[in-house]
Formats: C-alpha cells, sequence, structure tokens
C-alpha cells in the first residue's frame, strides 16, 4: 500500500480543522466536509487549556489563537449563593 495522498475530514470542528492542518503539513492534500451553517455558530467561545495550547504550539497555530483571542488569568469555583469559594490565578506557561 502507497502513502495516502488525500484525506477526506468529516466534521469542521476544531479536531477536523486541526488534523487538515497537520495532514497539509506532512504533504497531504485534504477536504474538510461539514454539514452544519457556518451561521448557526453565532456567538460561541472555544476555551483552550494549557495542553491544547501545547498541542496547537507543535502545529505552530497557538501564537494566531492567542493573537486571535481573549485571555483570562484567574479561575474560581463559587457556591450556590455566587460567593467565591476558590480561586486560583493561572500562570501563562505554554511549555515553551
Amino acid at each position: 500500500m502507497g502513502a495516502v495522498k488525500k484525506v477526506f475530514i468529516v466534521g469542521g470542528g476544531i479536531g477536523g480543522l486541526t488534523v487538515a492542518h497537520a495532514l497539509q503539513r506532512i504533504g497531504v492534500s485534504t477536504r474538510v466536509i461539514e454539514m452544519g451553517d457556518k451561521r448557526d455558530r453565532i456567538g460561541t467561545g472555544i476555551t483552550l487549556l494549557g495542553n491544547a495550547l501545547r498541542a496547537l504550539a507543535e502545529l505552530g497555530l497557538v501564537d494566531a489563537c492567542l493573537e486571535g483571542g481573549l485571555g483570562w488569568d484567574t479561575v474560581s469555583v463559587r457556591d450556590g449563593a455566587g460567593n467565591d469559594s476558590e480561586r486560583t490565578v493561572l500562570t501563562k506557561n505554554l511549555g515553551r
């Protein structure tokens, strides 16, 4: 069996687009097929934690993601009344 030259990827979410990018980096032609209507995606956001950012760094995508996104530096856990029960200040280390 020869090397794979073309791959069809079903699903244009973050996983499918990341796979397409990774395959294109090694010379595989890709086509992403997405059934959903992009107009259904208004108002959504993606939270990327350290492991996802490190994976994106390996693919050469982390800088574009950080430049185009909005970050946060604190995570808090709140009780039913809305009071902080735990607060953690995050570091900005991406393992680089």
